[in-house]
């Protein structure tokens, strides 16, 4: 993944649009094209649901601002993704600092 090639902003977008990201057994979230939403579900830290937006600041991430909901009441995060591709394998990382996988 270090030698990888940083994905372009409409390479980001053209791999989330109107497109859903499986998280394991324990999610998923849903990446609209109209106004950018964002809409996720979670079983991991308590069942719970996420709503919000989905951007690109550019240097090969994604983020989403959400408000997550369930029994614990609602709180609002931030979290970013980076992206790189070598031929047709693409990586992906938590950021900053996460460790790159197969996405």
């Amino acid at each position: 993944a270090a030698k990888a090639t940083t994905i372009s902003d409409e390479g980001i977008y053209q791999l989330y649009k109107n497109r859903s990201w499986r998280w394991g057994n324990h999610g998923a979230a849903y990446f609209a094209v109209s106004k950018r939403q964002f809409t996720a579900w979670s079983t991991e830290g308590g069942k719970g649901y996420g709503e919000g937006i989905w951007f690109m600041p550019g240097s090969g991430k994604l983020c989403f601002r959400a408000t997550w909901h369930g029994s614990w009441g609602a709180k609002t995060s931030l979290s970013c993704f980076e992206h790189r591709q070598a031929g047709k394998v693409i990586y992906q990382r938590k950021s900053p600092g996460g460790d790159w996988y197969e996405f």
